[in-house]
């Protein structure tokens, strides 16, 4: 009786272990993720030979490609596709004369961090209007958001991931990358970082205020050497988009 009862008990376990794990079965999935793979909207990644040989994605869409690897100072990273004939160009910040709280870092990779930074600053104005009814002049304190820049990154595309510019030690990163990345991104039909300054613009916005001067200047850097230059913030450049993957 007591051989019997066990055997019913394992079997009672067993049958509620599948029931648990049923919820979380899914693809093998490598973890071993290298500089040239594809993001998937699913959060997924697969080198560019899989996802061409299984037809796409297997129900997910292509959104980026990895350019970083994981390692003790930064996670993975990847570089969002874009989309052709849509500009991708914003201002750092709408006035100039106001601190956005980046880190200033020049070797942080925090890229993220400078971002929601952006995302919460605001400035407020004055404005008066006229009612043409009774010709007084009615005067309100109105707040806008400091930098298009930032909510560009917060409302990217469609399937909501945590995208972010990419500070200065990031930026780097992507440029070094780009032999690799750039061929995938047309092969994906994505729009390649612009590499020349034949009949496009190869500067891009980290996401880094300058720290002698971050009310007024941020770090613009040339994709073609990754040079950097001390810019104004109410400058209108390109930027790039980038999105950090952690399992």
């Amino acid at each position: 009786m007591k051989v019997v009862n066990y055997i019913s008990l394992s079997l009672v376990v067993a049958l509620s272990m599948l029931g648990f794990t049923s919820c979380d079965e899914h693809d093998p999935f490598d973890d071993n993720i290298h500089v040239g793979y594809v993001l998937l909207s699913d959060h997924r990644t697969m080198s560019l030979e899989n996802y061409e040989a299984l037809g796409g994605g297997s129900g997910a869409k292509a959104v980026g490609v990895v350019f970083a690897e994981q390692n003790a100072n930064h996670p993975t990273m990847a570089v969002l596709l874009g989309s052709k004939g849509v500009s991708t160009s914003a201002r750092f910040a709408e006035k100039l004369g106001i601190k956005q709280n980046t880190s200033c870092s020049l070797e942080g990779f925090d890229g993220f961090l400078n971002t929601v930074a952006l995302q919460a600053g605001t400035y407020t104005e004055e404005e008066s209007t006229l009612n043409p009814t009774d010709s007084i002049t009615k005067t309100e304190t109105v707040t806008y958001q400091l930098s298009h820049l930032g909510w560009n990154a917060f409302d990217s595309h469609e399937y909501g991931q945590s995208d972010y510019i990419p500070s200065v030690a990031e930026m780097r990163l992507l440029l070094s990358s780009l032999s690799v990345v750039n061929p995938i991104i047309e092969r994906l039909g994505g729009e390649p970082v612009t590499v020349s300054t034949d009949g496009g613009n190869c500067w891009y916005w980290t996401s880094t205020e300058v720290q002698d001067n971050p009310e007024n200047m941020a770090w613009l850097m040339s994709a073609v050497n990754g040079g950097i230059q001390e810019t104004p913030k109410n400058e209108t450049h390109s930027y790039r988009l980038i999105v950090a993957l952690n399992y």
